[in-house]
């Protein structure tokens, strides 16, 4: 075995340069760099190609050649895989050496199955797509999905295939995957856009990651699908109500009666925390009572399995919800859950709406179900003029324009004055020193006291609140005492009291 590049005689350009002590011509080359030739006996130079070779005998003693790298190492390195698999001789490949070849260029893989080196099915690509399927599952736990993300993307993976009559790489095609997700939206199913988006996002992290991550095929085969614009078919679409309508929800809900385990009680601070942090219900379910510090007023979010984007955060309460959480957290130990909510939670919001004459269903065809909170959180920060980077961090959104085009709900200029109006007369019963508190905590401590009901009067409220107020990583906030900050709150904190 042996590793060469093949030369050919060219004539010497008119611009090349003779070393006849030497015996060798240099010119520059097409790609403007310099190329050094053997002169000949015949007064024309012997260029070498640029792709080395491997030349060897198989297990047949036939004299097989093969073009490898323009490298010398990685050449060299070829041939001794090469010669891995002669020894073989037909023998299932170890580990690394099946690797190698999953990673080789087409040409190459092609060029060893010619000669007999590779059976079809030893090529990753060729090997059932069950076996794909799985080791792209491992890969996505490797990379630390939940549990729940990688059971959901293998059955949609596994029901697309399955529909599609997959078997292997090589039998995914564009027109069958398009195909097959038209039959889910027009079908008996009649799935939606953002359902139907979904079954695409699973087989194309699929396909990108055996092409892309992987290096196991050129390109994936369903690289020109595109996502439906899901704003065009809402099955559930959300709205948010008023703080006059929120307020009267949180007092019909203490004063109401027990409901799926939780006390009116329970049931209005479970509120009111969404409110102020936005909260999702898969992070409220994972709290553990040792989270709260309420004697600085904040909750840590913890990011490892709870929250989309991973990441721990403080966030800070209101000092009323505070009072109302120590009663709800009294007596408990600091690993308990202090609300263990069900995935019933619109079930259990639709009857305190009922019970304080709000609907559930608007008659534009909206909800306001348990995830809708997170929208009014939306609402609240930017009606009140809340900077849109500050409520991205509070909301824990990857981007900005997540918050203002999925959750912030669209509201003319009237309904934002009946909003803001609202958030303002909820503290026409609280006395100055509590007023005083509250605009400590918005950034307004250094205005004097008789301003503080002018400011609340104005037709617009100010936009006092800074970028990071209220917000930050678990590391940092825990490092600073809360109190030397002169920020503790978030925007709305502080603004609802039953």
């Amino acid at each position: 075995m042996r590793i060469y590049r093949p030369e050919s005689t060219r004539a010497i350009p008119p611009e090349a340069k003779v070393n006849k002590a030497t015996g060798t011509v240099t010119y520059t080359g097409r790609d403007g760099r310099p190329v050094r030739a053997v002169l000949t006996d015949t007064g024309k130079m012997r260029v070498a190609q640029g792709v080395w070779h491997v030349a060897f005998r198989d297990g047949l003693d036939r004299e097989q050649d093969i073009a490898g790298f323009e490298h010398e190492g990685a050449s060299r390195t070829l041939a001794a895989k090469i010669q891995t698999l002669i020894d073989l001789c037909g023998e299932p490949m170890p580990t690394d050496l099946r690797e190698y070849v999953n990673r080789l260029p087409t040409r190459i893989v092609t060029g060893l199955q010619d000669v007999g080196l590779l059976a079809k099915d030893q090529v990753a690509v060729a090997a059932p797509l069950a076996d794909l399927v799985t080791a792209y599952l491992s890969a996505l736990a490797a990379r630390g999905r939940s549990a729940k993300y990688i059971r959901q993307t293998a059955a949609m993976i596994q029901e697309t295939f399955t529909t599609c009559n997959f078997a292997s790489w090589r039998d995914i095609t564009r027109d069958k995957v398009s195909a097959f997700l038209n039959d889910l939206r027009e079908g008996p199913r009649h799935v939606s856009y953002g359902r139907s988006n979904s079954f695409l996002r699973a087989v194309l992290g699929f396909c990108n990651w055996v092409a892309t991550d992987r290096g196991w095929a050129q390109e994936s085969p369903l690289r020109v699908l595109k996502r439906l614009d899901e704003r065009q078919d809402r099955r559930h679409p959300r709205r948010a109500i008023t703080m006059p309508e929120f307020k009267r929800l949180l007092d019909a809900t203490a004063k109401g009666p027990e409901r799926f385990g939780f006390s009116g009680r329970d049931r209005a601070a479970l509120y009111m925390l969404t409110f102020e942090t936005g909260m999702r219900a898969s992070e409220i379910r994972r709290l553990r009572t040792a989270d709260f510090d309420l004697a600085n007023h904040r909750v840590l979010i913890r990011g490892v399995k709870a929250t989309k984007n991973k990441v721990d955060r403080w966030q800070s309460l209101s000092p009323g919800l505070c009072e109302d959480l120590a009663q709800v957290l009294a007596n408990r130990t600091p690993n308990a859950t202090p609300f263990p909510v069900s995935i019933r939670t619109a079930d259990m919001l639709k009857e305190d709406l009922q019970n304080a004459g709000i609907a559930y269903q608007a008659p534009d065809g909206t909800f306001f179900d348990f995830h809708a909170l997170r929208g009014e959180t939306a609402s609240a920060l930017i009606a009140t003029g809340t900077n849109i980077k500050t409520a991205q961090g509070i909301l824990r959104h990857a981007t900005a324009a997540m918050t203002m085009d999925v959750y912030a709900k669209v509201m003319d200029e009237q309904d934002a004055g009946r909003a803001v109006a609202g958030l303002r007369d909820l503290y026409a019963d609280k006395p100055e020193q509590e007023i005083k508190q509250v605009a400590l905590r918005t950034g307004t401590d250094d205005m004097p006291a008789e301003l503080y009901g002018e400011l609340y009067a104005k037709d617009e409220l100010d936009r006092t609140t800074s970028d990071n107020i209220g917000q930050g990583n678990a590391d940092s906030v825990s490092k600073t005492p809360l109190a030397s900050r002169k920020q503790g709150c978030a925007p709305i904190a502080g603004v609802l009291r039953w």
